[in-house]
């Protein structure tokens, strides 16, 4: 055979093997390519199930055990375990696990453990198979039999604010090695479990100090102040010398009003019309800010027959200062949910833009065409940018300053707004104000974006017509506002889901509308909730916005 024959021999059986080839080749690229998807979808679903979850988890050993089921159930794995930081004894303790053994029989791990001076280091996920293949025999020895005692392959460090309050340890996946893709979703695990676990101790901390309070009432260890039946003082101890900064010497047997109007008036309508306040939230005016307190009131009768009046207050600025850090802290767990839940809905119309312009170079000399991918990239881009800028309303809102605000004023705006499309649906607007109503603490244009939501949300459940009732009322230290509609209602079950973000009852909706009504009210430092109608048709929104006179 001449040199050339082999050469052409060689060529053809090259290009038999390609062609013979390919299908397989095809084959095992679908099927890898199927099995990517599965799995990112299952991590998808798993993130944002966990997100949603651990905003409503305030126990910390339900949380705990959450964090270990979304990893077991994501990975596929056998065995997982959650170790946290216990800063009385000085070590990470086991929390939560399953399906370990011999890592029971110590449930413990020591700060000067080599795998926990390696996460240290290393800032990252750590995986046994990798260890062994970049430290020395001799150091990979140490970590090794941590890795062994700990029954794990993988340890995931936990970090808030640069200090590992603990790890996941994670057993062999079930098929393959831990890929880039894995340790990308344990770690991004592992950011909002620190974000979930410090909002749950927060939590923790706010309800001991309140128990603390109430333990401190029943003692009588708060500031004490008590008046007798005309209205002068006779009893000022030193928690309340220390609160108000006045000395007992300057109030004990004068009249009343030289008290703060936070202390004064709760006694004088106790002692004139028998208003009896128990764990009421309260302000002393005296200091700059005003002093949040919370405080209870009795009648005194001696056995003369003679009236008093006594009133037992507490500092509760520490608990507010708590109260704001466990906001902040959800906040980032409100951002991390919507971040990932942003993703999923900027993809679908970025695939449709995508697919359009693949597409662009074959048609582009049909009219029909561009015009139809003018209308769609431009509809596309306007939803990714309606999605974006209510994120940023809800996630971080711009500063504002609160005054005092009349509520009927915001309220009659947005109802005339409203007014056309109400008149359109057939529905009737009912007002039915309280008079004399006290002014709030608030800012109108924050207040105009609450209403109108709320009053276009209870449009939305009434195309067909009906009432839409709207209330204003004093509640204590509160101003209520209800707005109720007689629409189809919502599920019971379903009434606290529809403030997390994107989730909507509404085809179509985008589901942020609510969570920015909540941003919102929260940021006035009121209450929004809803609840259904008593006969079972409609909703009403109730919204609490604290009285600008602070009683």
């Amino acid at each position: 055979m001449t040199r050339h024959q082999t050469i052409a021999v060689s060529v053809l059986a090259i290009l038999f093997a390609v062609f013979a080839l390919k299908p397989i080749i095809r084959s095992l690229r679908e099927t890898a390519e199927m099995v990517l998807l599965k799995d990112q979808q299952r991590y998808r679903e798993a993130l944002r199930d966990f997100s949603r979850a651990a905003t409503r988890l305030w126990a910390l050993d339900a949380l705990t055990n959450l964090i270990v089921r979304t990893v077991m159930r994501a990975t596929q794995v056998k065995r997982a375990a959650l170790w946290l930081w216990d800063e009385r004894k000085g070590v990470y303790n086991l929390r939560a696990h399953e399906g370990l053994k011999k890592a029971l029989e110590d449930p413990q791990v020591t700060p000067n453990s080599p795998i926990i001076a390696r996460l240290k280091d290393e800032h990252e996920v750590i995986i046994r198979e990798e260890q062994e293949r970049i430290l020395p025999p001799e150091e990979f020895r140490e970590i090794g039999e941590d890795f062994r005692r700990l029954e794990a392959e993988v340890c995931v460090p936990i970090f808030d604010e640069g200090k590992l309050i603990g790890f996941l340890t994670l057993s062999n996946k079930p098929k393959g090695i831990y890929s880039d893709d894995d340790v990308e979703w344990l770690t991004t695990l592992a950011n909002q479990s620190a974000v979930a676990l410090r909002n749950a101790q927060l939590h923790q901390q706010v309800v001991l100090m309140k128990e603390y309070l109430e333990s401190v009432l029943d003692n009588m260890q708060g500031g004490v102040v008590a008046v007798d039946s005309e209205q002068r003082v006779t009893m000022f101890n030193p928690a309340a010398e220390r609160l108000t900064g006045l000395k007992a010497d300057e109030v004990v047997g004068k009249p009343l009003w030289v008290l703060d109007r936070g202390i004064a008036e709760p006694l004088r309508e106790t002692l004139e019309e028998g208003k009896v306040f128990t764990n009421r939230e309260g302000t002393l005016n005296c200091h700059s800010p005003p002093l949040p307190i919370l405080f209870s009131t009795s009648l005194l009768k001696d056995p003369s027959g003679r009236h008093g009046a006594v009133m037992v207050f507490a500092d509760l600025s520490y608990v507010r200062r708590l109260e704001q850090e466990r906001s902040r802290a959800e906040r980032m767990v409100l951002v991390g949910t919507m971040a990932a839940e942003l993703a999923h809905e900027i993809k679908n119309p970025l695939v449709s833009i995508r697919t359009f312009a693949e597409l662009l170079p074959e048609r582009h000399d049909d009219p029909e065409f561009r015009k139809y991918f003018q209308e769609t990239t431009l509809k596309e881009l306007d939803r990714i940018n309606l999605l974006i800028t209510q994120l940023s309303q809800t996630a971080r809102p711009s500063p504002f300053k609160k005054v005092p605000v009349d509520l009927r004023e915001p309220l009659e705006y947005t109802l005339m707004l409203i007014g056309e499309r109400a008149k359109k649906s057939g529905v009737n607007v009912v007002r039915d104000y309280e008079p004399k109503l006290p002014k709030v603490l608030g800012e109108e244009t924050r207040m105009h974006q609450l209403f109108l939501n709320l009053l276009h949300n209870a449009l939305d459940a009434m195309p067909d017509g009906g009432t839409l009732t709207v209330s204003v009322r004093r509640d204590g230290g509160y101003v209520e506002v209800e707005i109720r509609d007689t629409g189809k209602g919502i599920p019971e079950e379903e009434l606290e889901k529809v403030f997390s973000p994107f989730f909507s009852t509404k085809e179509g909706g985008m589901g942020l509308g609510l969570t920015i009504c909540r941003r919102i009210v929260r940021d006035l430092e009121g209450e929004l909730k809803l609840e259904p109608n008593p006969d079972g048709k409609g909703v009403a929104a109730h919204v609490r916005l604290p009285a600008a006179d602070g009683r």
